[in-house]
């Protein structure tokens, strides 16, 4: 998984055309379920955490278009409950909720 949340953050990234990006983003998020986007927040939040010096900027990249679109995405709140007390405060930090 780590790859796949790694290339679908980075490919979003590149998208210039705000217009394509946000068909892409809606297109992209009905593939997969609301769990598999909560895990690749997660999933993006430890890289983040966890990556060195040199890969922290790429891994903080791939964090914020994984958490951006899954929480545009996504109009309820129910689903924050099963986000980690550390990645919820880090959204929250974000502005992303």
């Amino acid at each position: 998984y780590i790859d796949k949340v790694k290339t679908i953050s980075l490919f979003m990234r590149s998208i210039k055309s705000a217009e394509y990006k946000e068909i892409l983003e809606i297109t992209l998020f009905s593939k997969l379920t609301i769990f598999t986007w909560l895990l690749f927040i997660e999933i993006a939040y430890n890289l983040y955490r966890t990556a060195d010096d040199n890969d922290k900027k790429t891994a903080e990249l791939v964090f914020m278009e994984v958490a951006g679109l899954t929480c545009r995405q996504l109009k309820e709140v129910y689903w924050l409950d099963s986000l980690s007390e550390q990645v919820l405060v880090e959204l929250t930090e974000r502005k992303l909720l």
